[in-house]
């Protein structure tokens, strides 16, 4: 998966009502394709369950980088996202502070159960695992935290076929959190609105040649993915 930058939104924008339009101005042998790689921009406040950033239904293929910010003080301690599932699934992920120091944790935290089920604490500046879902999920939320230091960091997700991880991962041991994982309390508040977009990007005779989604909550850019352009 790569990292991008987030690109302002400084050429032509576009309502998604109005995409299919923007997509045929120029040609009408062009056809815009969703791939599945999506960044995700981190938003406060999001550091109980109440206020968790929705990452949405998750799938088999969808890549997901999610760029944040956090620290260990009280001010920011947990960054939380939450996504749903429709079936068996495994979430394949790496965690990395931006500075290469900072000890980053992250956990899997179930509101049925008000609690974290796995907690993934190993040390250091970066965290790797796969966590194992045997069935559909209607709500589980993937936690950061920071035992030590803070900052900057990219939570990296693959979500691959059950069997093929089973496959290759060590058994794991559903285990309640450990010392390091912040608190994260459940709280209840009403969502941010959320406003999708699409930036298309002309040539000088009006065919489409770059375009790119972007989804905006309470007008912060909350994720974006580049989308490809197939002429055929």
């Amino acid at each position: 998966m790569s990292m991008r930058s987030f690109v302002a939104l400084a050429r032509i924008v576009f309502p998604a009502s109005l995409i299919a339009c923007a997509a045929c101005s120029g040609s009408s042998d062009t056809v815009i394709v969703l791939p599945g790689e999506v960044d995700y921009f981190e938003y406060e406040p999001n550091d109980t369950a109440g206020y968790a950033n929705a990452l949405g239904l998750l799938q088999i293929g969808d890549e997901l980088a999610i760029h944040g910010s956090i620290d260990c003080y009280a001010c920011d301690p947990a960054d939380g996202f939450k996504f749903s599932t429709s079936g068996p699934v495994a979430l394949q992920f790496v965690l990395s502070s931006a500075d290469g120091v900072s000890d980053l944790d992250l956990c899997a935290f179930d509101p049925s159960i008000a609690g974290y089920f796995l907690c993934y604490e190993n040390g250091g500046s970066m965290e790797t695992g796969t966590i194992l879902l045997g069935g559909a999920a209607a709500e589980l939320h993937l936690v950061v935290s920071a035992f030590s230091g803070g900052g900057a960091y990219t939570l990296w997700v693959d979500v691959v076929p059950l069997d093929a991880a089973l496959a290759t991962s060590e058994p794991q041991i559903l285990a309640p959190r450990n010392q390091g994982a912040a608190d994260y309390a459940p709280h209840i508040e009403p969502e941010p609105a959320l406003v999708r977009f699409y930036q298309v990007e002309l040539d000088a005779h009006g065919a489409p040649i770059a375009a790119l989604e972007v989804q905006l909550a309470d007008g912060q850019p909350i994720a974006q993915r580049a989308l490809e352009l197939n002429r055929r």
